[in-house]
């Protein structure tokens, strides 16, 4: 079963970008490469529960206490469990900045997308639906249907019932090969499943390398650097254009035939 799991990073305009970030790979992958060695990591003196980025950057939480070295020693341990099997790895992760969402994303369609997470989910989906059939033509050689529908499993939302009921309505409505691709999607509490945790690192990773804070002089942080240099596969990233989707807004107002979203 292929998996992709996925945590936002963002949730408030005051932290300029709302992203959604993680990982695509087998559902082996996750559990005997990523998933134990992973606790075992966080067992390692001194000992973590779970891990979160924010509370490690912050010193709070789980790294309440702690001295940045220590921080960063046991952030740099867990980097080097997903970097030893980043090869198995697909990174995926679609964005919107806050304040693009509140000026373009207006009248009917804010209704609904009410909140940048939902565009942010979308756009991962619709990335991995595309890069998933991409695949499959190249080694067919003709456009083929998946025969593995991707599995989807985020961080407990606010939003999680309302992201299930659009990702089924998507999921009625595309066309058959892109639907082909898209299986379950479900939420979990990111402080007992382990892969939602490596989500966060991501997730969190990604965000800060679009806003490029003073504190990081503008450079990408080390552990993004690290994991980047061991993945097989190309990076794949969406960010939501602000002219689209005000275009798009105002032809749904108009109650005009406009294309899917995810066009």
């Amino acid at each position: 079963m292929l998996v992709f799991y996925g945590d936002d990073s963002g949730s408030s305009p005051r932290d300029g970008v709302c992203l959604v970030g993680g990982y695509l790979a087998t559902q082996s992958t996750w559990f005997y490469d990523i998933e134990i060695p992973w606790r075992r990591a966080l067992a390692e003196d001194p000992q973590i529960h779970y891990f979160k980025a924010f509370e490690c950057e912050k010193l709070v939480g789980e790294f309440k206490g702690w001295d940045r070295l220590m921080a960063d020693e046991k952030l740099e341990r867990l980097v080097g469990v997903v970097a030893s099997q980043a090869v198995k790895l697909r990174e995926f992760s679609s964005s919107i900045r806050w304040s693009e969402f509140e000026n373009s994303v207006t009248g009917a369609v804010r209704s609904v997308y009410n909140h940048p997470y939902y565009f942010c989910v979308h756009g991962v989906v619709s990335l991995i639906a595309r890069e998933y059939l991409l695949e499959i033509a190249k080694v067919s050689g003709v456009p083929t249907r998946a025969t593995r529908a991707v599995a989807y499993a985020f961080d407990l939302q606010a939003q999680q019932a309302e992201m299930s009921k659009q990702y089924h309505h998507v999921g009625e409505t595309v066309d058959s090969y892109i639907s082909s691709t898209m299986g379950s999607i479900s939420f979990y509490d990111d402080l007992e499943v382990v892969p939602l945790q490596v989500s966060d690192l991501i997730a969190w990773h990604l965000r800060r390398d679009i806003l490029k804070p003073k504190r990081d002089l503008g450079v990408t942080r080390p552990a993004l650097v690290t994991l980047r240099k061991h993945y097989a596969f190309e990076t794949k990233e969406a960010r939501w254009n602000p002219n689209k989707l005000e275009e798009f807004c105002d032809k749904v107002d108009a109650g005009l035939k406009v294309p899917h979203l995810w066009d």
